[in-house]
């Protein structure tokens, strides 16, 4: 919602187009748009039929090499003049009085409407109405007494409150990193959970296969393995025992590859023995 244009960028407006400047220069230098600026020029012109002619004045007096301080003695002089006249009939205690008064009323007012003209330019350049600033400005207010400090205090609280949320947010920027990291660790050590428990499962197997043939070659008949002794050229000395009997079968077992004619002939001998009939 755009704001009336304060009364303190017209003035500043005219003032430097009376000057000589060029309304593109302006609104450079004022920060406001161009339309803006012809806008105002143009309502100037129309409430004083004799602004072209002041503008050429200007222009004159700057060609010629002066300016409006030319004029201020003048201008000087005749305030003191009107002020020597307003004061006929009084005391000189009560003229001092009167212009100590009048100043400090003069000064109070000068600094409110100073104020008031920059609330105003303000308000234009933010795009604010005055009560869309006042209504902030309350606001403020309101959130200061909840917060417990004074208003003046309050834009080093927001600050100390957004340098917590900067903190913040990169304290949990750093924790979900890490939340990453450790769930990424967390997939790491499952696989390698998975892998010994598959390893362990192998082992545990291969144990009990290994009690088996451990028990199953301490079993053989000694007449048997002194027969396969004989058979092998080794005489009456046990070359094959329990152990070694189970260190072949399991190295078979482990490495079936190794020993494919054997379990070939294994096969064979097996395939040739008649089946046991089931009951």
């Amino acid at each position: 919602m755009g704001a009336k244009i304060p009364r303190a960028i017209r003035i500043e407006v005219i003032r430097k187009w009376l000057q000589g400047e060029s309304r593109d220069r302006i609104s450079e230098e004022m920060g406001i748009g161009a339309g803006t600026v012809s806008g105002i020029i143009k309502e100037y012109k129309r409430d004083d039929p004799d602004a072209d002619l002041l503008r050429e004045v200007a222009l004159l007096i700057k060609h010629q090499g002066m300016d409006i301080h030319t004029f201020a003695p003048l201008v000087r002089l005749r305030e003191v003049l009107k002020r020597q006249e307003w004061t006929l009939g009084t005391t000189s205690s009560q003229v001092a009085q009167e212009e100590e008064d009048e100043w400090f009323d003069y000064e109070a007012e000068k600094k409110i409407e100073s104020l008031i003209a920059s609330l105003e330019v303000f308000c234009f350049k933010q795009n604010l109405t005055a009560k869309e600033f006042f209504d902030s400005i309350y606001e403020m207010y309101i959130a200061a007494q909840k917060l417990g400090i004074l208003i003046e205090e309050f834009p080093d609280r927001v600050q100390e409150l957004a340098d917590k949320v900067e903190t913040l947010t990169e304290d949990n920027r750093i924790a979900r990193r890490e939340l990453q990291e450790l769930k990424v660790r967390n997939q790491k050590l499952t696989q390698q959970l998975v892998k010994v428990e598959k390893e362990a499962r192998k082992y545990k197997i291969d144990l009990a296969i290994e009690r088996e043939l451990a028990e199953v070659c301490e079993a053989i008949d000694e007449e048997e393995l002194e027969q396969i002794n004989e058979d092998l050229g080794y005489g009456t000395e046990k070359v094959i025992g329990p152990s070694n009997l189970k260190e072949m079968l399991m190295d078979v077992y482990y490495h079936p590859t190794k020993h494919s004619n054997i379990v070939g002939e294994l096969m064979r001998n097996h395939e040739s023995k008649p089946k046991r009939r089931m009951n």
